[in-house]
């Protein structure tokens, strides 16, 4: 079989996944007897996996059929950028979402149609990952502010006396 990749993608949780002929697969095993990767298909009803080398550059082998219609390019593309999205909310926690939302897609190569419920979506998605660790925040901000009240505490009681 003389496929090549098309894309190569990053999950939303940071494994590598690709896309070959409008189907999406996930890295299932790495090889190493044989110098290649396997990836699996997405769809969780679908059997259907290839072969990669290590470079994931062509596809050695293809063990099944799909049992399911071929995934959108916009879809993929709106998964591109959620995944882009989320790994920059992590890394700038202060950045307001509509602002990573609008560098994130002046940056992309895509035509993707974007709607008013994609960005919607992508907005709540950031707000719902920094709730989520929003106590690690918060403890990390109480031990900070605890150490500036602590040194400045006795300058306060010199100036009242």
């Amino acid at each position: 079989m003389d496929l090549c990749t098309s894309k190569k993608l990053e999950t939303e949780k940071g494994k590598p996944s690709i896309l070959v002929n409008g189907h999406k697969y996930r890295e299932y095993k790495i090889l190493k007897s044989v110098d290649s990767i396997r990836y699996r298909c997405t769809n969780k009803n679908c059997q259907s996996s290839t072969y990669v080398d290590n470079n994931v550059t062509k596809d050695l082998s293809m063990l099944n059929e799909h049992n399911h219609e071929n995934i959108s390019e916009n879809i993929v593309s709106r998964q591109i950028i959620n995944s882009r999205i989320k790994r920059e909310c992590e890394n700038n926690l202060f950045t307001r979402p509509n602002k990573i939302i609008r560098q994130e897609l002046l940056s992309t190569e895509n035509d993707l149609q974007t709607v008013h419920s994609y960005i919607k979506l992508w907005r709540k998605s950031m707000y719902d990952f920094r709730k989520n660790n929003y106590q690690q925040f918060q403890n990390h901000w109480k031990n900070q502010n605890f150490n500036c009240l602590t040194c400045a505490i006795p300058t306060l009681k010199k100036n009242f006396r």
